[in-house]
């Protein structure tokens, strides 16, 4: 368990130690989010997206409005300390929508995916836009398919780049069963409007086109994890490009080692001209043992740059699971890794240095345990990432949570735990004090108990001193 939590603003906060030595993150500068009203099976932390000082997170199969109508929850960072700003909920709420499948977030606007809303038919899905007006959010838009259908999914998938979002329908049959579609939408003056509808030149039955979507900008990335073009479900990913107000298909990304069952483009993500694309069902670390694949745009062609693997990845770890990107700094969950208990999850952190990509971190959750599903959706913005741990148990079973990393990378010293740059006695007389209280802040171990080992694991690090 974290060993020090603290209640603000009716938000349940929870700073969890990490091991700074295995995770290059500072103990104490984890911090734990919950819903302050989750009870069993809400699964938040299933979906997560992050931008700035402001963070949201789904909460897809929470109950507060009949049964899995879902929610999602906006956190916003003030002074430091993250706290709670808005329950979001639809205006027209119903049972099994599934509100809170799917979330993101640009500046002052977020969209919610509910993917099981009947509107145009069982199951044809929606998308909800809300807006932040002098610090409240408030429900600005309700978006559908023009041609929506019953079980198109649409909102299983969402993304938002200014004033454009995209919403995956990935069940959407034009091109044969399930052949999937995405669906782009521009805000003009105070309306959302359907501008574009995305399917892949080459569709066809169970491809799946839609099943993960990213934008930047005029660049949009769509994920096809079911395609056959290397065998079947080997997978795919389809860039877009916006030119003179239309959308243009302009490459079809992959990999040349793909082969069956790889599910290339379950995840996409895209800042500037780097994509990233997760293929969870890689076995190059063992069956399902997963990778992620960074592809760097050069004048208008996309090439591969790199094949992202974990250092320590192995059978049916599901790397690349989700990924998100910003900057030179990628993550990649992998959500049923086994470090804390059968599925419990990690996610790992790369860095673009020189011409290379490098694992620089893995995270884990520091109070994890059995299929807790960390690393389940993973978002970063600038040097804060959060990861969703949809199964966590604080709440009941499958409640669900995520934790904000603040700081990735880490470069802090720390052993510096007063920060002022200087290590001295200070902070050791200061570590003193936390371990005997019982501070998380002491769990120089990261296993959620503050014990002899964390007091010899803290004089190391003193002894070997800051850089």
């Amino acid at each position: 368990m974290c060993g020090f939590v603290r209640i603000v603003g009716g938000l349940v906060v929870a700073a969890c130690a990490a091991s700074a030595m295995a995770q290059d993150v500072c103990p104490g500068d984890v911090i734990k989010l919950r819903a302050f009203d989750g009870a069993e099976g809400d699964s938040f932390g299933f979906s997560v997206a992050i931008d700035g000082d402001t963070a949201i997170v789904g909460a897809y199969l929470d109950d507060d409005r009949g049964f899995n109508t879902g929610s999602a929850y906006v956190f916003e960072r003030v002074d430091g300390v993250w706290m709670l700003a808005a329950k979001l909920t639809a205006d027209d709420r119903a049972a099994s929508d599934e509100f809170g499948f799917s979330v993101a977030i640009d500046g002052d606007t977020a969209i919610v995916g509910a993917h099981q809303d009947d509107d145009l038919g069982s199951n044809s899905g929606s998308a909800y836009v809300f807006e932040r007006v002098n610090g409240a959010w408030t429900q600005a838009a309700k978006l559908t398919a023009d041609d929506g259908a019953e079980d198109d999914l649409f909102g299983r998938t969402v993304a938002i780049s200014g004033d454009t979002a995209i919403v995956g329908a990935y069940q959407d049959d034009d091109l044969g069963s399930n052949s999937g579609s995405a669906y782009v939408f521009e805000r003009i003056g105070n309306e959302w409007t359907q501008i574009a509808k995305l399917t892949a030149l080459d569709g066809a039955a169970g491809d799946r086109f839609g099943s993960s979507v990213a934008i930047d900008g005029d660049t949009a990335v769509i994920g096809a994890h079911g395609d056959d073009d290397r065998g079947s479900n080997s997978g795919s990913a389809y860039i877009y490009q916006r030119f003179g107000g239309s959308w243009f298909f302009t490459q079809k990304l992959l990999p040349p080692d793909e082969s069956a069952d790889d599910q290339f483009g379950r995840a996409v993500a895209i800042n500037g001209d780097t994509a990233v694309v997760g293929a969870q069902g890689d076995d190059d670390r063992g069956s399902n043992s997963g990778s992620a694949y960074v592809f760097q745009r050069e004048g208008n062609a996309w090439t591969q740059a790199a094949k992202l693997t974990a250092d320590d990845g192995t059978d049916d770890d599901f790397f690349g699971h989700s990924v998100t990107i910003d900057g030179d700094t990628a993550v990649v969950g992998a959500n049923r890794d086994d470090d804390r208990g059968y599925d419990s999850g990690s996610a790992y952190v790369f860095e673009h240095i020189g011409n290379e990509w490098t694992q620089i971190a893995k995270l884990t959750a520091p109070d994890g345990s059995t299929f807790d599903s960390f690393g389940i959706s993973v978002a970063i913005s600038a040097e804060t990432a959060i990861v969703g741990s949809s199964g966590d148990n604080d709440r009941g079973a499958g409640s669900g949570s995520a934790y904000i990393y603040p700081s990735i990378p880490s470069n802090d010293c720390c052993a510096d735990i007063d920060r002022n740059g200087s290590l001295d006695a200070a902070d050791f007389f200061l570590f003193l004090d936390l371990f005997a209280a019982g501070d998380s802040r002491a769990d120089f171990t990261g296993e959620g108990v503050i014990d002899g080992g964390d007091f010899f694991a803290y004089l190391d690090l003193f002894a070997a001193g800051c850089p």
